[in-house]
């Protein structure tokens, strides 16, 4: 089957292009068939309503919901010669069923002008309006299909009532309170529907994009990951990093990704980065809470293979000891975190995602006394932070007054002045004080 889809919007209004279009093509939806829209169909429509299919073409629809019960359509487009067809095909199955040779005034998209038209009379006379993102209608079509309930009520409601949003088949519906957050709310959708077009069509460079909740949090930030030096991604799968270890250099850099990519032998890795103020119960109720928009990235040569969730194990920081508020670096965490079956208490500040300030071993003390702490400083290893680990380094080598490099070890028993600039945690200042004795070191 050829299928000719109009180039630019003067062909929508061409009736000699749509000739050659019916022409051409057998039964074509544009759409989706009954097989994908069936379900909204039956939740909304009872079988003695009166339908209206507008620019119905070569489109087999009206026979399926006649099939279904449907008795009471009218079909209407503006070809003759498919309105010819159709009658002539349903004459003797399908005798109710009704085609017309009519221009509809209005087209069908969900374009912004068209969705401020229609709430801005049906809104305006309290009709209950209802938007319903329907199944998606095969990989052919790119941008997501809507269907529109508008029910007229007998008594007018007391109040404005707010607009409904149902994605997919949810049972419960989003509550949208003006007509601008529903355009945005639909704008994200086919935004959404272009974006996983796109990355179906084989390997890309890395690209990532975040999951709000209705409140306007960020819940969920996925990079996708894929091998770019073959033509197929034929494994795939999902890697949830626990809270605590987002900061790791794995998960926070390009290459790092990329190591974690080829350490789970996967031609395509959806990582999942979760957010400290929010709620997730376990792995498995964040994999039930991902699982559509997962197999919506699945590479075509995968469908139907399991996806394989990993990590490192538990999805929380193992004790928040402290937070709070700073002018200058934003809201900031003390946390302990287990890696390496060490726990680490971190200083974090959350507006720098990629930023631990500073990083040191805690022992947890066995058989305290009362007056103890439950938890104390391993220092007899203070340098757990890469770059304190750097700045130690860097120590030895020191420069005279003629730029002469200095060996530390020539140099430990003199009386130095070093400054640090940034204290931070002062970790490293305590490391320094209690190693370099005689050193004198200020900081700011």
């Amino acid at each position: 089957m050829v299928v000719i889809i109009p180039k630019s919007e003067k062909e929508f209004t061409d009736l000699s292009y749509w000739k050659k279009f019916f022409k051409h093509n057998s039964s074509f939806e544009w759409y989706g068939d009954y097989s994908k829209l069936g379900q909204i169909f039956e939740k909304y429509i009872k079988s003695t309503d009166s339908i209206l299919q507008i620019g119905c073409g070569n489109s087999s629809l009206a026979d399926d919901l006649y099939d279904n019960g449907y008795r009471n359509i009218l079909s209407i487009d503006t070809d003759q010669n498919v309105i010819d067809k159709q009658n002539k095909k349903n004459l003797e199955n399908r005798p109710t069923l009704k085609f017309k040779n009519c221009s509809a005034t209005n087209v069908t998209l969900a374009q912004e002008h068209i969705i401020q038209k229609l709430l801005n009379y049906f809104d305006k006379n309290q009709f209950m309006i209802r938007f319903q993102k329907c199944f998606q209608s095969g990989k052919e079509f790119v941008m997501p299909v809507f269907a529109v309930i508008i029910t007229k009520l007998k008594i007018p409601l007391p109040q404005k009532r707010k607009i409904e949003y149902l994605n997919g088949m949810d049972i419960q519906p989003e509550l949208i309170e003006t007509s601008e957050k529903l355009i945005e709310r639909i704008k994200v959708e086919q935004q959404l529907s272009w974006f996983k077009h796109y990355i179906s069509k084989g390997p890309i460079e890395e690209a990532s994009l975040k999951i709000y909740f209705s409140n306007g949090k960020e819940r969920y930030e996925l990079f996708i990951i894929d091998e770019y030096n073959i033509k197929k991604l034929t494994k795939y799968g999902v890697f949830i990093v626990p809270l605590g270890r987002e900061n790791d250099w794995i998960f926070v850099t390009t290459k790092g990704r990329q190591n974690l990519r080829m350490n789970c032998q996967l031609h395509r890795l959806i990582m999942v980065r979760l957010f400290r103020d929010q709620d997730y119960q376990s792995l498995d109720a964040i994999q039930n809470e991902l699982n559509n928009i997962i197999l919506d990235f699945m590479p075509k040569d995968c469908i139907n293979q399991k996806i394989n969730y990993l990590s490192l194990g538990s999805t929380d920081v193992s004790e928040t000891i402290e937070t709070g508020n700073s002018k200058i670096n934003g809201k900031w965490t003390v946390e302990h975190v287990i890696a390496n079956e060490l726990t680490y208490r971190r200083l974090i500040f959350l507006d720098s995602s990629n930023l631990v300030q500073s990083e040191v071993e805690v022992n947890k003390i066995k058989n305290k006394t009362k007056d103890e702490k439950e938890w104390k400083i391993n220092w007899s290893n203070p340098f757990s932070c890469e770059h304190h680990k750097n700045m130690t380094l860097a120590l030895n080598f020191l420069f005279d007054t003629e730029g002469r490099i200095i060996l530390l070890e020539k140099v430990l028993n003199e009386k130095l002045r070093i400054a640090v600039l940034g204290v931070g945690g002062g970790i490293i200042l305590k490391a320094f004080h209690d190693i370099l004795i005689n050193f004198n070191f200020c900081w700011c």
